[in-house]
């Protein structure tokens, strides 16, 4: 079966994209190539602008599809500019939209199953088809309060999925990072380290991965006294991020 994304590379389109892989699709993108994330191994690009027509048909030049998802139009001229550049071309042409569920959460469904309501009360009924949850992280600090110069910090991060890696910075400082691309386990990340406190109060931060778009993060406050119990000031933070450094 061939399939065209346009788009593609999104946070959501992207899970799209690696789920029709893993399911045997002939699977083409549309996309301006733009994007920072990887396009997923096996996926053939076309790369071209989908809101521009020529562009996006030279891009396309005579290849015809199975089906064309298109997770990237936002407005009612957008989806008739894709009926009409895939009319005939393909033997379905599906838009996505993004809908509300509540609590701060979104989905994505099929815009042909929408409806419009008057009642703004109405409850979403759904089920979900494709999900992403965050690594569970549990984190725990030898102590809050020391009179040490480090702390210990032990941990571990499982997800249903994988762990890509841990990574932690006390205030705007990176000090631990920890990858597990070529763990035995790939789902579990144990880690343990001896974190650097500076005088007075420290926010220490701990961040699991999934992936570039899918983590969790937990935040401790440890407070570094003097020798003899007393509170010492807390010295000016650095900018934040200035030192951090990822594994591509």
């Amino acid at each position: 079966m061939r399939v065209l994304f346009i788009g593609g590379t999104g946070i959501i389109s992207s899970a799209c994209s690696e789920l029709a892989l893993e399911r045997g699709i002939e699977l083409y993108l549309l996309c301006r190539g733009r994007s920072p994330r990887p396009i997923p191994k096996g996926a053939k690009v076309l790369e071209g602008d989908i809101r521009d027509a020529r562009s996006a048909r030279g891009a396309i030049g005579k290849l015809e599809f199975d089906a064309v998802a298109d997770f990237i139009s936002f407005v009612p001229e957008h989806i008739q500019a894709g009926i009409e550049l895939f009319s005939g071309r393909t033997g379905q042409f599906k838009s996505f939209s993004r809908v509300a569920l509540g609590d701060g959460r979104v989905g994505y469904v099929a815009s042909d199953s929408l409806g419009d309501t008057k009642d703004a009360s109405d409850a979403i009924s759904f089920e979900p088809a494709l999900t992403r949850s965050p690594p569970l992280l549990e984190v725990t600090p030898a102590s809050l309060a020391t009179r040490a110069g480090s702390v210990k910090i032990t941990g571990v991060a499982s997800d249903g999925d994988q762990v890509r890696d841990a990574y932690v910075f006390v205030g705007a400082r990176k000090v631990f990072y920890m990858s597990n691309r070529k763990a035995s386990e790939p789902k579990k990340l144990p880690f343990s380290f001896d974190a650097e406190l500076q005088p007075g109060v420290n926010i220490i931060t701990v961040v699991a991965r999934e992936n570039e778009d899918v983590a969790t993060a937990q935040t401790l406050v440890v407070r570094r006294d003097g020798p003899n119990g007393e509170a010492l000031p807390t010295p000016k933070r650095d900018n934040f991020a200035a030192d951090w450094e990822f594994e591509e």
